[in-house]
């Protein structure tokens, strides 16, 4: 935001909103705040025309930008919206997903964006930018709290160092019990032993992360170093599962599902109701997902003669 216009970098130069040809959708820090973004995958309901899905459990996401994507879930393959944060390009579908914190703010640019981002923009791309240095002391904090003991935690502090030098620390910190408990083995009727470290619960969070920017401005020249790290460790796929029996016409097709009793002497399971946070799963561990991302970046701005 300059003077109360919007700038945006969604041709790789600084521009004003309404200057670029370009079908996008920028959101600031405070409208992020505002509509409580704290994850890359919130920009999907958000975001008109913009959906995020998921797989494996919720350790994998892809966007979707006007009906472009691709239904192969594979981490070895790249989708066709382009995600990057800080000029990086990510690539992995599973390090799509990640905690944001400190943003400037977000560019979303529909369509295709090939010739200038790359062969993997051909619905778009989502560009995370990140707040940077200045020469103006700068310290933000927030603090949140909500059921199930979620406790999130973030705050930057940022200034002139001296000497052209500048820099800019933040740090993030989110914590939520799990939602879902575990009563297994006496929600299952089946035989058997109970296996080790069967009955924890699930759907949980344990997240810590940093940012760290140094910046060096002389006369038409800035370089900036940028450095970040998050670590995020979570339970197994939390999920809720009915037993179901199919119904087919007289044709042999599938018309239907019967949802089975509560107990079922079959599958040898007892159900869970749907209104509650009871779950019966023989391996549900609240620390198997353990996510580690890094990102370093070597900016360096200037102006040579006319050319920028």
């Amino acid at each position: 935001m300059d003077n109360g216009e919007i700038v945006v970098t969604a041709q790789h130069r600084e521009q004003r909103l309404q200057d670029v040809g370009i079908s996008i959708t920028a959101l600031g820090s405070e409208q992020l705040a505002r509509l409580g973004v704290t994850s890359s995958i919130d920009i999907g309901r958000i975001t008109p025309g913009v959906h995020v899905s998921g797989n494996f459990g919720g350790q994998t996401a892809q966007y979707t930008i006007r009906g472009v994507t691709q239904n192969d879930f594979s981490d070895v393959l790249e989708g066709p919206v382009a995600v990057y944060f800080d000029d990086g390009y990510i690539g992995s579908l599973s390090g799509q997903i990640f905690g944001t914190f400190d943003l400037e703010r977000v560019e979303i640019l529909k369509g295709p964006q090939g010739t200038l981002f790359g062969r993997n923009a051909t619905g778009g791309l989502v560009h995370f930018i990140p707040r940077k240095p200045t020469d103006q002391l700068s310290i933000n904090a927030n603090a949140t709290y909500g059921r199930f003991n979620q406790t999130r935690l973030e705050a930057g502090i940022g200034g002139p160092l001296g000497n052209g030098f500048s820099g800019r620390a933040t740090i993030l910190y989110n914590r939520q019990d799990p939602i879902f408990k575990n009563i297994y083995p006496v929600g299952n009727s089946a035989p058997g032993p109970v296996p080790a470290r069967c009955c924890e619960n699930t759907w949980n969070d344990n997240t810590l992360g940093g940012r760290l920017q140094l910046q060096y401005e002389t006369g038409d020249w800035k370089i900036r170093v940028q450095g970040s790290a998050l670590r995020s460790i979570a339970s197994t796929s939390p999920y809720k599962s009915f037993p179901a029996a199919p119904v087919f016409n007289s044709d042999g097709q599938l018309i239907d599902t019967i949802r089975l009793p509560e107990t079922d002497p079959v599958l040898g399971a007892t159900q869970q109701p749907r209104d509650n946070n009871y779950i019966s799963q023989a391996m549900a561990l609240d620390d198997r997902n353990r996510m580690q991302t890094y990102n370093a970046a070597l900016h360096i701005d200037g102006s040579i003669g006319a050319v920028d």
